[in-house]
């Protein structure tokens, strides 16, 4: 990623300096790194020169918007339609709202699929042959499901691992750090 910092240069020990990251277009702050950093995330720092130190801020490119990497039709603002993925609201910092999957965090290929995180169903691969048939890659089963977003009286998954199939609620509540962890 790209940024700036001001307040960089030379000092003299016991000065007090505040050093601040500002993030290019398309990027964002992520951290410091260096010696006595009391906040790593924070954009700013004020330090005492106590020794020579070396801070690095680290800017990292914003997750690409699945509306740039399709092609869509704008609904709404923030909302999209794309022939194969159909309709999903973009937030701006790389999630989007499925209408059938609901919360999404979508990473396009150069091939043009993409890998998207699922806080129910966690890492999926789809293209717009696999997806178009209701069908997705599921990482952590190594295998296929398929999407019965019509079902009733709630849309429903199979999952031709175990040969099953399991009720699907893209609104469930789920703990992201039990899904994380």
């Amino acid at each position: 990623g790209e940024g700036n910092v001001t307040g960089e240069g030379n000092y003299s020990f016991g000065d007090s300096i505040t050093l601040t990251a500002s993030a290019g277009a398309g990027n964002y702050f992520e951290k410091w790194s260096g010696s006595g950093i009391e906040d790593s995330n924070s954009t700013s720092l004020t330090i005492t020169v106590t020794e020579n130190l070396t801070f690095t801020a680290s800017f990292i490119t914003s997750p690409t918007n699945l509306s740039e990497s399709l092609q869509v039709t704008i609904i709404s603002p923030s909302w999209y339609a794309n022939d194969w993925l159909g309709y999903f609201y973009q937030s701006g910092n790389g999630w989007c709202y499925h209408y059938n999957l609901g919360w999404i965090f979508p990473e396009t290929q150069s091939d043009g699929s993409m890998w998207l995180w699922s806080p129910q169903l966690k890492w999926l691969w789809l293209n717009s042959d696999s997806f178009s048939k209701q069908q997705s890659w599921a990482a952590t089963d190594e295998n296929w499901i398929y999407f019965d977003f019509e079902s009733l009286p709630s849309p429903r998954i199979f999952r031709y691992k175990d040969e099953k199939w399991s009720p699907f609620d893209k609104n469930q509540e789920v703990s992201i750090l039990d899904s994380l962890f």
